[in-house]
């Protein structure tokens, strides 16, 4: 079988498997460019030797302008991709056996912390509300505008991905005795996230603007429709950067989890993973608890001294 009908296959059996098709293509993108550097090197896709894997990781990517490696996180990735791929096609009989069954996935490193203090996401929104009544513009694109400080209210005040970001709807938003909104997260999964303050009076002056309509999206596009990721990402990074904030946007959504903990004395960790619209806590644990450390010292100090007072 050809590397094109492999992929095909592989394709089909995560689709049967009801994989997002964003991770489909993952697949086929990662898979696919293993097995076309295979194929330079002059080995078939099906004969990988067990050193091919650690070989391609290592290289540095074509069109990167500095010439850098690979991160740790994305070799973890990769390489679970196309071990997994493998497994797969020996489950299907494409293959007769895993020429990399003996080849171990990357350890994902551990994640650095990347919450941000109080004092910067306030001067991120002193620098959000001073671009909307003054905004600049490069050319006919501007590089702030007065739904930017909304976006940081959504980042941090509900922790929202920016995918999230670009999806929100106007009637997704309840305001009244209990605010909250519904959120479309990953893999289409829904959730209802409860407004902290200040959001219901932050939002109940959005809707009143008179360029925000009743319905459709809740951040729109200069040109109506929801805006991309791609833009939020521009217009929130742009923020940050004239802040003086380093980051990226979401960062936010990392102190919006480090905050809520500290809140909680470390207590509250699964309605914070429910909040994040994780599928499991310990995603939550890995990736948020190091942002919240006061737990340790708390716990450390503790600890008796067997010389007792002193």
């Amino acid at each position: 079988m050809s590397a094109e009908e492999a992929l095909r296959a592989l394709s089909a059996e995560l689709r049967w498997k009801r994989r997002r098709p964003a991770t489909i293509k993952q697949y086929q993108i990662v898979v696919g460019a293993f097995w076309r550097a295979l194929e330079g090197w002059g080995i078939p896709w099906d004969q990988a030797p067990p050193d091919a894997l650690d070989r391609w990781l290592d290289r540095r990517p074509k069109g990167n302008a500095k010439g850098a490696e690979l991160s740790e996180h994305a070799k973890a990735h990769y390489s679970g991709l196309i071990l997994g791929a493998y497994k797969v096609l020996v489950d299907l009989d494409v293959l007769p056996a895993n020429p990399l069954r003996r080849v171990a996935r990357y350890r994902d490193p551990e994640p650095i912390p990347r919450a941000l203090t109080l004092t910067q996401v306030a001067a991120l929104l002193d620098v959000a509300r001073e671009d909307a009544a003054s905004p600049r513009r490069c050319g006919r694109r501007p590089t702030a505008d007065a739904r930017v400080e909304v976006l940081v209210w959504l980042a941090f005040g509900a922790g929202l991905r920016v995918g999230e970001l670009a999806a929100l709807r106007v009637e997704d938003v309840q305001l009244g005795d209990h605010p909250q909104m519904e959120v479309c997260g990953k893999g289409g999964r829904r959730r209802v996230v409860p407004l902290s303050p200040p959001l219901p009076e932050v939002f109940a002056a959005w809707l009143a603007r008179p360029d925000v309509a009743t319905r459709g999206p809740l951040v729109p596009a200069l040109r109506g429709g929801h805006m991309s990721s791609r833009t939020i990402q521009y217009l929130l990074g742009g923020a940050m950067r004239r802040a003086g904030i380093p980051g990226t946007p979401h960062s936010l959504r990392h102190t919006y989890a480090t905050e809520l903990l500290r809140a909680g004395k470390g207590s509250n960790l699964l309605a914070v993973s429910k909040l994040l619209g994780h599928r499991s806590v310990r995603t939550t644990e890995r990736v948020y608890v190091n942002g919240y450390q006061e737990d340790k010292w708390q716990t450390a100090a503790l600890l008796p001294d067997p010389r007792g007072p002193r």
